[in-house]
């Protein structure tokens, strides 16, 4: 995308509804209204702008990419992807074929997220709650075969 808006021009003239000038590209507002954004890592956040970037510069969906190309622009290790790229799969945001060397990464649309609070498998965010103690009163016998 280029730094000028569709309203007015980057030199001055009119609106400009890009206030830091230069190259940009578009992330998601979903992903900070559906809460997704709260509950992600920082390195979950880097890699998945990361992959908005390579999507974006080839107009692909679906790209493929090493771990090591995807480390020269994010600063993720090899190390830590495993545990990143499975919490973006967790959340909805990517597809990751596995048996593809290498990895072929495919973004997911905003409707496809699981939201905040939910659990794929589940239906609901598992919880676990102290609502009483539970107390012996009396001591029951087993029953005699």
């Amino acid at each position: 995308m280029n730094s000028q808006s569709p309203k007015g021009k980057a030199d001055g003239r009119g609106r400009n509804r890009n206030p830091v000038g230069g190259r940009w590209f578009p992330v998601s507002i979903e992903l900070i209204d559906s809460g997704l954004l709260r509950e992600m890592g920082g390195a979950e956040y880097k890699r998945y702008s990361t992959l908005l970037r390579i999507a974006n510069f080839l107009g692909k969906g679906s790209f493929s990419a090493s771990t090591a190309q995807l480390e020269k622009y994010d600063g993720i290790s090899e190390r830590q992807t495993f545990r990143v790229n499975a919490k973006l799969q967790e959340r909805g945001l990517v597809t990751i074929d596995r048996t593809k060397n290498p990895y072929r990464y495919t973004l997911q649309l905003p409707s496809e997220w699981h939201k905040p609070g939910t659990h794929p498998e589940l239906g609901t965010k598992p919880r676990i709650e102290v609502t009483a103690r539970i107390e012996v009163t009396e001591k029951i016998a087993a029953p005699k075969w």
